[in-house]
Formats: structure tokens, C-alpha cells, sequence
């Protein structure tokens, strides 16, 4: 039986109970449901990863926090179920009305008491908390990045979902305080929650991460990019301080991972930029642009990685730096605000339009750095992460009660 199958099976198991005890109050049913409404989102490779860490944080703390929580999706979206497939909870199927989805039916017949709504905009269902999520506010902050009817997309969406939702998931602080300076009237809707690397969650891989070097024919000792190659993600800083580091004696090697596509860019400059770029430094063979890999290739050659660097210009939280972290590995980060939050014990912050500054840091720091895979510190590592996992999901467990709470106090009889 494959996994859409076994997928389908379960949307079935959980549909017959269901039917079975319908009717019941929602006040009577114990735990509270959190249903996570599945969308995909075409051209970013990391969307998937979020609802993965998501509900795999929530369910790992389900029972303590007295909630149970499901994917509430189209169930005629074969991207949702294989993206979902493997993931602990429930499987609950959008229900239908007039041809529409309907959120208020959907949530009666499944008896949830919350939406956590990642991506999208959805409706008001009376009496049902709902908790958006606002990964950041690139565009406040890099509105060139962005043409100007995306611009008006966005900052409708965002504006919606403000409005709309009874409270605000902020993955940092400093998300946080950019909601607060554009809906200062909502302020009190934000609640910051710092998402876990999904490593944490992970069967590590038993093979040495040597084996990802000798499939892909790397150098021993390299420092790891694992970007997308959108133009905020600023790769060209690293390019240019390596360039830099090489005048100064200090040959260091460069792995670039992740999907060489810039979705807002029908021309796909950055892509072009990045190899262009390789060979005006004369850095081929230097540089290593692998594109992106199968996801255990990357675990692999993370752990690998004498040095990951994270250059980009805006980020709402980094998942990269939290892999990092997760797996022990050191760190350089581009001095933005959110990195200085995140990863206060890096090697080092530079500017990201200054790559002397990074040039510096790695002249500095590379001859020290080893890339020994040490089994016992990883696994300790991993292990202390997984506490953070579990502190986030007594968060979100937290805030969608609150949001239930909420939902029920502003409610209003028909």
C-alpha cells in the first residue's frame, strides 16, 4: 500500500468517528482540536517544511496540553497528501458548500476549536478561534524586491489577516515589533513563537556525513550556503568575500545548495548573477553551485560543513540558522536585527553590503575550524533542540486556546 493510500485510509478511519459523534457540543469534547489549514505555495521549497515542523510540535506535546491536532485540507490535493504523508495527527477534508469551501462547516463536522491558518487569508467562523501566521515583513523593509502589485497583494493579505484573525503567530521579536509599527491598534494581537528546526524530528542518517563528500566530489573542509537563490538571499557577499580571503592566502571552499530559481523574477537574474559571478572572481571549482539536493543530502552535508554561513538581507526567522544550531555546526550571519536575536553565539556578524567585513571573519576564523563529525555532540545538541520544539508547541497550544477563548467571547447568538 503506498502513501497516498495509506494517507486516504486514514482521512476515512477519522471521518467514520467523527460522523459517529456528531453532534456533540464542543464544549463536552476534550482535547481541543487544532485544525492547521493545508496550502501549498508554489516556487518556496520551505513552506512544506513549516507545516511539517508545525504539527510535529504541536503532537508532540498534544497530550500534556490537553489539544489534538489535524490538517484540515482539500482532499482532492495529491501535493497535500503526499506532503502530509508520515505526519502524526489527523487528516480532516474540507468540506464543500455551493460549490465553495465552508470553513464554518468544516469546522462542526470535524468539532474544531481553532484554524491555525499559515499561509492564507481565510473567513470569520463565529464561536472558532483563528491564529494566522506572519512569517516576516520583507516587504516594509526590501520594497524594491517586490513589483508593485505584489506589493498591493501582500499588504492587503497581511492587513486581512490582522483584522480578521483573533491573534498573530510572530516567529520572532523582531516580526513582532514590525506588526506592531503597522497595526499599532492590533498590537496586542501578537504573540511570538520561535520556531524548532525540523532536524529535531528527523531520523538522522546512520552513514557517515563523509558520504555526501564522495557523492558529490567535495573537499574535506568546505563552508556550506544553503539558500534559495532569491536576490534578498545575498549570495553575491559570499562570493565576494571568498574572492577577498583568497588574496589574503585563505583558500576556502564554498557548497551552494537550494533551488536556483527566483520565483518574483521571470528572468531568473540572481541565478544567472551567482554563475556569472563564479567566473568573473575566477572562482570555479572554488565555488560549488549544487542546486537542490534530495533533502538527506542535505542533512548530510550540513553536518559535513566546517562553517555555515547565512548572508541574506531579510529574514523572518531563519530556518537555516536553526538547523545549525540544532546540529552544533558554527555559524556566520549577516548583521541584521532577527540573526542577532537567533544565533547571539555566532562566530560573527557582518554587513550585508560589506564583504570585507565577512572577508575578515573568515580569514580569521577558517584555519581554526575542522569539519569532524563528533556523533555524541551532535546527538546532544539535537537533543537540547528538541526542548525548544517542545516549548513551541506549549506555545501554540497556548495561543490557539486563547484564541478559542476569544472567538467565543466576541461571538454573538443568531
Amino acid at each position: 500500500m503506498n502513501a497516498l493510500s495509506i494517507v486516504h485510509k486514514q482521512i476515512q478511519a477519522c471521518e467514520g468517528m467523527i460522523s459517529s459523534v456528531r453532534g456533540l457540543k464542543a464544549d463536552a469534547v476534550s482535547p481541543l482540536r487544532i485544525g492547521v489549514v493545508f496550502s501549498s505555495i508554489p516556487g518556496w521549497g520551505a513552506g512544506i517544511g513549516f507545516y511539517r515542523m508545525f504539527v510535529r510540535s504541536l503532537a508532540l506535546v498534544a497530550e500534556e496540553c490537553g489539544v489534538e491536532v489535524g490538517v484540515v485540507f482539500d482532499r482532492q490535493d495529491d501535493h497535500a497528501l503526499h506532503a502530509l504523508a508520515g505526519l502524526p495527527g489527523g487528516r480532516w477534508s474540507l468540506l464543500m458548500k455551493d460549490g465553495r469551501t465552508a470553513l464554518p462547516e468544516t469546522a462542526t463536522f470535524h468539532r474544531i476549536g481553532c484554524f491555525v491558518d499559515l499561509f492564507n487569508s481565510q473567513p470569520w467562523v463565529k464561536g472558532v478561534g483563528t491564529v494566522a501566521w506572519l512569517p516576516d515583513f520583507q516587504h516594509l523593509h526590501l520594497r524594491d524586491h517586490f513589483t508593485p502589485d505584489e506589493l498591493a497583494v501582500r499588504e492587503k493579505t497581511f492587513e486581512e489577516r490582522a483584522v480578521g484573525a483573533e491573534l498573530i503567530l510572530c516567529s520572532s521579536e523582531t516580526v513582532a515589533t514590525d506588526f506592531r509599527s503597522v497595526f499599532p491598534l492590533l498590537e496586542d494581537k501578537a504573540r511570538v513563537a520561535r520556531f524548532p528546526s525540523n532536524l529535531v524530528f528527523e531520523t538522522m542518517p546512520d552513514e557517515q556525513p563523509s558520504s555526501a563528500l564522495t557523492k558529490y566530489h567535495l573537499p574535506d573542509r568546505y563552508a556550506l550556503v544553503a539558500n534559495q537563490y532569491w536576490s534578498h538571499k545575498n549570495h553575491q557577499a559570499v562570493l565576494n568575500a571568498v574572492a577577498a580571503a583568497r588574496r589574503e592566502g585563505v583558500i576556502i571552499p564554498v557548497v551552494l545548495t537550494g533551488l536556483p530559481l527566483d520565483s518574483r523574477d521571470a528572468s531568473n537574474g540572481p541565478t544567472s548573477q551567482i554563475l556569472q559571478s563564479i567566473a568573473k572572481l575566477a572562482l570555479s571549482g572554488q565555488v560549488i553551485p549544487l542546486g537542490q539536493v534530495p533533502y538527506r543530502d542535505l542533512i548530510q552535508l550540513m553536518r559535513a560543513a566546517a562553517l555555515i554561513i547565512q548572508p541574506s538581507r531579510f529574514e523572518g526567522w531563519s530556518t537555516i540558522v536553526q538547523d545549525a544550531k540544532a546540529l552544533g555546526r558554527p555559524l556566520m550571519c549577516s548583521d541584521i536585527p532577527v540573526h542577532r536575536e537567533q544565533a547571539p553565539s555566532s562566530l560573527g556578524f557582518f554587513g550585508c553590503d560589506d564583504s570585507d567585513s565577512l572577508a575578515r571573519l573568515l580569514v580569521e576564523h577558517w584555519p581554526s575550524l575542522n569539519a569532524v563529525w563528533d556523533r555524541e555532540r551532535e546527538a546532544t545538541h539535537l537533543q537540547n533542540h528538541l526542548e525548544v520544539a517542545r516549548d513551541y508547541g506549549k506555545t501554540l497550544a497556548a495561543v490557539a486556546r486563547s484564541a478559542l477563548s476569544l472567538a467565543r467571547a466576541t461571538a454573538t447568538p443568531d
